[in-house]
């Protein structure tokens, strides 16, 4: 995230600098959307590094807006945003199962992080972090009352009632708020925010726009920052001994991977509305940078990760010179 950041306040100039935090993201969907079109040829253990690397590239970005980006801070609200973050915690240490209270003090603390000039993304990412992710019941509860089930015949309303809400208790809170969120969030919301903040002209201004400098910035930050910082830094890990490459896994095929997550999309687009409020050719211009760069970034992450894959066996070594 640090290397795309640079590069781009290198290329940039003047207000156009204020969006340096345009590169730093992998969008999630769409970089996963292209290694799951290779299938085979990118290895299990690649795409967890790259589902991972996308997801706390992203807990960053927004970690970004809300440092970087949000508005004059109300004293207020904060302390009101942060007793309503005590309250979430209580509840998991007091071990509340209702879904319900989950999506009530969500929704307060999205509006008090809102009210306080802080980015409301960051409520996001602290119900995230809070909300259970462990059941309530273990596997071998739900078993016996299942088996329970099974060998009974005359269970009235009240106790199927009961034995259901025992069962959704085997789930994590954070695994049921995911199946009931998903549709809405995947088929609806996502959809709306990528044709609200797109928005791309295509015509003589944006040609003109897409020479400037904030174009250029965006895509080369995006393109060749991410492929220099994942992979730099990853060779220091590896060299380091703070990591070590998965069995089967070759640096090079590493490399090609840091190219896929050079599509910033979304998350870039959200950025760049923030950065460029009161700077339309500016806006337009990163938006027209964004987009190149994601097209551009997963043809060359594709190709790379073919070409890798044809070229090594199909086993081999994890060293880092290769």
């Amino acid at each position: 995230m640090v290397v795309p950041a640079l590069i781009f306040v290198l290329i940039a100039n003047g207000e156009a600098r204020h969006g340096w935090g345009i590169p730093m993201a992998t969008d999630i969907a769409f970089a996963l959307g292209v290694v799951a079109i290779l299938g085979s040829r990118v290895p299990s253990a690649l795409k967890v590094f790259l589902l991972t690397l996308a997801i706390v590239d992203d807990i960053g970005a927004i970690i970004v807006i809300a440092v970087f980006y949000s508005g004059a801070l109300s004293m207020k609200w904060l302390i009101a945003a942060a007793l309503i973050t005590a309250v979430v915690v209580m509840m998991r240490k007091m071990g509340v199962r209702y879904l319900v209270a989950y999506v009530v003090t969500g929704f307060a603390l999205w509006l008090c992080v809102y009210k306080s000039g802080v980015h409301a993304t960051i409520a996001g990412v602290v119900l995230g972090l809070l909300t259970p992710a462990l059941a309530f019941l273990s596997p071998e509860q739900a078993e016996v009352i299942v088996d329970d089930l099974e060998n009974r015949a005359d269970l009235d309303a009240a106790e199927i009632r009961r034995v259901s809400f025992l069962l959704s208790e085997s789930v994590p809170v954070t695994d049921r708020l995911i199946h009931a969120l998903h549709p809405w969030t995947s088929y609806v919301i996502v959809p709306i925010f990528a044709l609200a903040n797109a928005g791309i002209r295509f015509g003589p201004e944006a040609t003109s726009s897409a020479g400037t400098g904030v174009a250029i910035a965006v895509a080369v930050g995006l393109v060749v920052g991410k492929i220099l910082g994942i992979s730099l830094f990853s060779w220091a890990g590896i060299k380091a001994r703070i990591g070590v490459l998965p069995e089967g896994v070759r640096f090079i095929q590493l490399v090609a991977l840091s190219a896929v997550a050079g599509i910033g999309f979304t998350v870039s687009l959200f950025v760049a509305g923030l950065a460029y409020a009161d700077h339309p050719d500016l806006l337009q211009g990163a938006k027209i940078g964004i987009l190149g760069a994601s097209v551009l970034a997963a043809i060359a992450g594709s190709v790379a990760l073919s070409v890798v894959a044809q070229r090594l066996p199909t086993s081999g070594g994890t060293s880092t010179d290769e």
